[in-house]
């Protein structure tokens, strides 16, 4: 788990991952039950709100196996 979070601190800061960052963390740390609010605060569609969520942790979930992989070396 330590691995899979700075990962997500990782892609949370780059540039090209921020929009999706702010979605991951809308999405896990506020309220999921309010995302249609999240993704119109992000002037984004609500689907578009669930692809940025799903692909930011898949990207993060993939970083962490390589952070671990770097870490065992």
């Amino acid at each position: 788990m330590q691995y899979f979070n700075m990962a997500v601190h990782t892609l949370a800061d780059m540039k090209k991952w921020k929009g999706k960052f702010l979605a991951f963390k809308a999405y896990y740390v506020g309220d999921a039950a309010l995302a249609k609010q999240a993704a119109a605060v992000l002037g984004i569609s609500e689907r578009t709100y669930y692809y940025h969520v799903k692909s930011f942790g898949q990207a993060a979930y993939s970083m962490s196996h390589s952070i671990k992989k770097a870490h065992e070396a």
